[in-house]
């Protein structure tokens, strides 16, 4: 549960890469310390699998000489989500004064308790 939540918010990436010999692929994400996770056979050419954000790019490189094809299916994880934010700057504004009226409301609720108690 918390690598979970670790891979989450560093950014996760689903793939499903297609290639002769797929096997290679994960030779290869193994002698580069590439984790993968989540690994489903599709065919006997394809597989769909997990990485994280930073390994796609290493993957990337590494797997244009290989021939195979690597499509990214879906991304996920608070680096996509800011990124989401940022074309929507109205929305991220009222979510953070939306978090801190809530903040001034629970602090001025906690003083009024603690000067009726006194």
């Amino acid at each position: 549960m918390l690598k979970e939540l670790i891979n989450r918010a560093r950014g996760q990436v689903w793939l499903r890469v297609t290639c002769p010999y797929p096997e290679r692929v994960l030779n290869l994400c193994s002698a580069r310390n590439l984790a993968f996770w989540d690994l489903e056979w599709e065919g006997e050419t394809q597989f769909t699998c997990r990485v994280s954000r930073q390994d796609l790019r290493t993957l990337r490189n590494s797997a244009e000489k290989l021939d195979c094809r690597i499509e990214v299916l879906r991304r996920e994880g608070v680096p996509y989500a800011l990124g989401r934010l940022r074309r929507r700057q109205a929305l991220a504004a009222g979510i953070v004064l939306y978090v801190l009226s809530r903040l001034v409301a629970d602090a001025a609720a906690l003083r009024e308790d603690n000067d009726l108690t006194i």
